[in-house]
């Protein structure tokens, strides 16, 4: 026989009870494409987990990106944030960091030498470090999908509770783009120095587009495109 008593404390409620509306989500504000995570428009924000999808061919501008939003999370949390290099050497960032005005205090490295060696992200680093978010630059569009698969599959828990954001040059299915929370892709038009940031996909909420001209000084956000765009 059940027993209905109020004193037991399983879990299980009544539906006229049950909280309808999910508990917010923790946020950083950023100013840097905070709306790409599916906040209302109200309260933009990075989650303060989950993992990213950004898609983009060589020369849209995905590493400067990711090196900005790194920056700019490290700088809103007082925490750094890790910036993992798989394909190229530290030197590649710290000059890429230099050319942006990156404070590098506020940037953790994982090299590409370093993992040939064997390191790795694991939940005992984050703990360790504490990043306030990880990139992780970037998987290669030749590995296989049961490659990419097993990464994600270990990558994804770390994700519990600090945002990760996976670059991949190609969005297509070997990418596996339903492993990820939110799905983005950063497109280069006609137009050298413009930018198209569209979230395709994200559990967080609702998609958005913005745009972007690439400077010296990294990606810089506008409104609305330039004519030329199209």
């Amino acid at each position: 026989m059940m027993n209905h008593g109020t004193e037991m404390h399983d879990g299980i409620r009544r539906l006229s009870d049950a909280q309808l509306e999910p508990p917010p989500i923790p946020r950083v504000k950023t100013g840097f494409a905070d709306e790409h995570w599916g906040a209302d428009e109200s309260d933009p924000g990075i989650p303060r987990m989950g993992l990213t999808l950004l898609c983009g061919e060589a020369g849209a501008g995905t590493s400067t990106f990711c090196l900005q939003l790194l920056a700019r999370v490290a700088k809103a949390t007082g925490q750094p944030g890790l910036y993992v290099e798989s394909q190229e050497e530290n030197d590649s960032l710290h000059r890429r960091a230099v050319r942006l005005g990156v404070n590098q205090e506020d940037v953790l490295v994982l090299g590409v030498l370093d993992i040939r060696r064997g390191a790795a992200i694991t939940e005992k680093t984050l703990e360790r470090w504490q990043p306030s978010i990880v990139v992780i630059d970037s998987l290669m569009a030749s590995d296989s999908k049961s490659d990419t698969q097993s990464f994600l599959r270990g990558i994804k828990p770390l994700s519990a509770n600090t945002p990760i954001v996976v670059v991949q040059p190609i969005l297509d299915e070997n990418n596996c783009p339903n492993s990820y929370d939110v799905d983005t892709l950063l497109m280069s038009p006609s137009n050298e120095a413009f930018r198209i940031l569209t979230t395709i996909r994200s559990r967080f909420g609702q998609a958005h587009e913005s745009y972007f001209t690439m400077t010296k000084q990294g990606l810089e956000s506008f409104l609305i495109p330039p004519e030329d765009a199209s």
